[in-house]
């Protein structure tokens, strides 16, 4: 680990600053997408299991004639109306006494509890499926409602099972296009961290290069001032020092060839 600290600062301020901003980056795409992704599937779960409560008390409501009349082709229409749906892979009306009334399974083995629901909406969940189960009730009659009393007779039971497949590739499509929109994100990024950088780093390298050979040659190279104002400034003063060194060699030359001929 010390090792490669060590190689790390050992690199050029440039490479230095696009590998911790590039790092940085990344971690930070990642981070913002698991957040999101997590967030709109719990959002579409929670969705998901309020619709299939909706669509089982609105079903068990459809099927109150069904166990009045307590007929197989009424209750099979009855399911079919709830069947339509290709999240629906079974369906059940089952009587108060505990017997099924009539089903509807899409071959799946579905394992759920043929008790009776009477009182409120029971929601189950599997690896699979949401089972969701709501007592059918008969309509109160009108004197129990002008006595402010509700005695509606308890006729069965309704149990739904929705498939989890499509919030599940639903999830996984969300998860996918969060995971491009945050690498296009960060390859953005990246890409304008580059030339920000090259912007930063070429006027220094630039100036580098001519302040290692200002020694060599004859006369002595200048600097181009280009740059951010701190490199521009740099290079100013490097210029003016260079001619003042000239400066004072050119006297040093006329000094020497005086006393050389006298």
């Amino acid at each position: 680990m010390s090792t490669m600290f060590n190689r790390f600062r050992q690199m050029r301020i440039s490479r230095q600053l696009s590998i911790t901003a590039g790092v940085s980056i990344i971690l930070f795409s990642i981070t913002l997408t698991a957040i999101a992704s997590t967030l709109i599937s719990r959002q579409l779960r929670d969705n998901a299991v309020t619709d299939a409560r909706l669509q089982t008390e609105q079903f068990a409501e459809r099927s109150v004639f069904a166990f009045l009349v307590e007929d197989l082709t009424v209750a099979e229409e009855a399911i079919g109306s709830i069947t339509a749906f290709p999240n629906i892979d079974d369906a059940r009306l089952i009587r108060a006494d505990g017997e099924t009334l009539a089903r509807y399974n899409n071959g799946h083995a579905i394992n759920h509890t043929d008790n009776p629901i009477r009182h409120l909406t029971d929601i189950r969940e599997s690896s699979e499926y949401w089972i969701v189960a709501a007592p059918v009730l008969s309509s109160p009659e009108s004197n129990d409602l002008d006595s402010g009393s509700v005695n509606a007779e308890y006729l069965g039971s309704v149990v739904l099972a929705f498939s989890k497949s499509p919030v599940r590739e639903t999830i996984r499509t969300i998860w996918i296009i969060n995971g491009l929109a945050g690498l296009a994100a960060a390859g953005i990024f990246l890409a304008l961290l580059s030339f920000q950088m090259r912007v930063l780093t070429d006027p220094l390298r630039s100036l580098s290069s001519t302040m290692s050979n200002g020694g060599r040659d004859a006369p002595r190279k200048r600097a181009r001032v280009f740059g951010s104002e701190e490199i521009q400034e740099i290079a100013a003063i490097y210029n003016q020092l260079m001619d003042e060194i000239e400066k004072s060699q050119a006297a040093l030359e006329s000094e020497v060839a005086i006393r050389t001929q006298e």
